[in-house]
């Protein structure tokens, strides 16, 4: 009986020495993000802010799509040139997060608007986004593609309205903090 169970105990003793060396030796899975807000420049006098707080866990295979990607994303705009000035927004939930560098592109779907009955027929359209995180002191920029658009999953125009307020920090799996004002 004594030998059985001193078998026992040596078993789970190296149970669970091995297993604690294979849980030393995991690798912590590699995240990228984007996270800011900022108010974008525009000819016409609009106010246009975006706000994101994205993640994702890139592919292990070195693809360019993310493996997984969540979070939200907010654009509000207000109409200034109107009359009387009225504010719609999007809320989107994040379906990819693709990073390189100090550049991310970001896509979801709208899950929430305003209440606006112009803001209501985009429940469940797409929107992409860019970001260009140009470090402290430098403006950062972003792009658009909004629901009439229809923009594919991780696609996104390239970043043409520069932040005149706030800005974005990308954070690159590869490279780890890009710049950023966090």
């Amino acid at each position: 009986m004594r030998v059985i169970l001193a078998a026992l105990a040596a078993s789970a003793l190296l149970t669970a020495t091995v297993a604690t060396s294979a849980a030393a030796h995991d690798p912590v899975p590699r995240t990228t993000s984007v996270r800011g807000t900022g108010l974008l420049a525009n000819p016409v006098g609009d106010e246009i802010r975006f706000t994101v707080d994205a993640h994702a866990v890139p592919d292990d295979g070195g693809g360019p799509f993310p493996d997984r990607s969540w979070g939200t994303a907010r654009l509000s705009h207000r109409f200034g040139q109107e009359d009387p000035p009225h504010t719609i927004w999007y809320e989107v939930a994040v379906d990819c997060l693709a990073t390189g560098g100090g550049t991310a592109t970001v896509t979801g779907v709208v899950v929430r608007t305003a209440p606006d009955p112009a803001a209501q027929p985009q429940l469940g359209a797409r929107l992409g986004f860019s970001i260009d995180d140009n470090g402290p002191g430098h403006r950062d920029r972003v792009g658009l593609a909004g629901p009439t658009d229809n923009p594919a999953r991780c696609m996104a125009p390239a970043a043409f309205f520069a932040v005149s307020e706030g800005g974005y920090k990308v954070r690159d799996a590869d490279r780890g903090s890009a710049h950023g004002i966090f």
